[in-house]
């Protein structure tokens, strides 16, 4: 017979291999049944502040000519039609590779089950992403645990829940954006979970929710090279078993993506994830869009080289086929940035300024999303861009000046704008980085509240970071 004492060690030692090898399927273990409900409770009042202003503003109820979010409207209905990914200009035009499948494919089931276009596609979509920004909180909360403690997690899980950026983009747009937080998040504080102690599965398991989570929104890839250093130079394994795991994670995300890049190769001709890319440097950098950086009063103009926004270019696009008419928009953005470098230096360091700090005198950056509440917030909408990223950067600077782990979080930040800088700048995008802006600020609101207290209260209330393995503190 087994004593007892054995028997429970036996079972904690299993049950701390089991959370090693699928952490990623327990995110909540280790939190006391008290933290849960909390967390829950959190999680409950940002979604039903979310779903509330959609209610109290109707958004779903639309005009009927309302697109659904433009392209990936058009190839949803397309979907749930029938006729494949294709025509993402709401005319037929053949297939597309526009738009990866996750998101299309998603709102071709909403269409399918409750209407294209309908009212109560809409209102679902919104609840469903209303519920994925609201539980972005989770890992952003167990993420700022790990790195600054319980008190900067709680604080940052809060700032969330009311942020009025993932409260806005719920209710006046049906694109991915108020969700994405929610796969960033996850990714990020999965990678933090990474170390030597992890078995090889674990890698392999994280290249596959890297690559799954991609297929809703590309930019995600845009993080791999900061998930590449981080698991690097963290590392102290001799540098083949690096190697080896790093090829097993980028090689686990590129079978993920490999059926939609096969598909395109086959359908469209040339392999890929998105074919898009000539069209918005184009149009980004276009002698159009420098006029109206000159002239905001001309800025009407900015979509006369999109097929959405001109007949001209609609009926080129459906004459030579997306594949050739993206290699002609490419080769056009190539000559007249050889002609004029310099338009397209200041055209960047201008959207790179509207990208953290919003727009300001040029309306060439939208905050509004995809629909017209008849709200008027751009008095807030302009206070809380700049806002959310200087508090985010005091929290970096604060946190790297004293040393703590913040690799992780902080490639959020850096990594995912670029494609934005030298594309087009829109509020929805700014989206992708505010999640790891918020955790950063709750790291520096809980310090704040700390100060605030007297002395003998602080050693109480001190937030304590969760131990990280001893490999990765090395």
């Amino acid at each position: 017979m087994v004593p007892k004492a054995a028997a429970t060690a036996h079972q904690a030692i299993l049950a701390r291999k089991r959370l090693a090898r699928y952490h990623w399927l327990g995110m909540l273990e280790g939190l006391s049944g008290a933290d849960r409900r909390r967390l829950a409770g959190l999680v409950a009042v940002g979604f039903l502040l979310r779903i509330g202003v959609v209610a109290v503003f109707q958004a779903w109820n639309r005009p009927p000519d309302w697109n659904f979010a433009g392209e990936l409207g058009a190839i949803a209905k397309a979907l749930a039609e029938g006729q494949g990914w294709a025509n993402p200009f709401d005319v037929e035009s053949g297939p597309t590779a526009w738009h990866p499948p996750g998101w299309t494919g998603f709102m071709a089931l909403v269409f399918s089950v409750f209407g294209i276009r309908t009212p109560a596609s809409a209102f679902t979509l919104q609840l469903i992403l209303s519920a994925a920004s609201a539980l972005t909180a989770v890992p952003l909360f167990l993420l700022g645990r790990r790195i600054f403690g319980v008190t900067a997690a709680w604080a940052g899980a809060a700032l969330w829940g009311v942020y009025p950026n993932a409260v806005w983009y719920v209710m006046t747009s049906v694109e991915s954006a108020a969700g994405v937080p929610l796969l960033i998040l996850t990714l990020l504080y999965q990678l933090d979970c990474l170390n030597d102690e992890k078995p090889v599965s674990s890698y392999i398991k994280y290249g596959a929710l890297l690559g799954g989570f991609a297929l809703f929104r590309v930019t995600l890839l845009g993080l791999a090279p900061g998930i590449a250093a981080v698991l690097w130079f963290r590392s102290r394994l001799p540098l083949q078993d690096r190697a080896w795991r790093l090829a097993l994670l980028g090689g686990t995300a590129a079978l993920m993506l490999s059926p939609w890049i096969v598909r395109n190769w086959v359908v469209m001709g040339k392999p890929g994830l998105r074919s898009n890319l000539g069209v918005e440097l184009r149009i980004a950098n276009s002698e159009l869009r420098w006029r109206a950086f000159r002239d905001p009063s001309a800025e009407q103009n900015r979509f006369l080289l999109h097929p959405s926004g001109s007949k001209k270019e609609l009926d080129r696009y459906r004459e030579v086929g997306e594949t050739a008419y993206v290699s002609e928009a490419m080769a056009d953005f190539r000559s007249h940035f050889a002609a004029h470098p310099e338009r397209m230096a200041e055209l960047t360091a201008y959207r790179i300024a509207a990208f953290w700090l919003g727009h300001f005198r040029r309306p060439s950056v939208e905050y509004e999303g995809n629909l017209n509440t008849g709200l008027s917030l751009s008095v807030l909408k302009r206070i809380w861009a700049p806002a959310a990223s200087l508090l985010g950067l005091a929290g970096i600077l604060l946190a790297w000046r004293r040393g703590l782990r913040i690799g992780a979080a902080v490639i959020a930040p850096i990594l995912l704008p670029l494609p934005y800088y030298f594309t087009n700048v829109f509020g929805r995008y700014r989206i992708e980085v505010d999640s790891a802006m918020v955790l950063f600020g709750g790291y520096v609101a809980a310090e704040l509240f700390l100060m605030a207290l007297p002395p003998a209260w602080r050693g109480a209330a001190q937030p304590t970071a969760e131990p990280a393995p001893e490999s990765a503190n090395r």
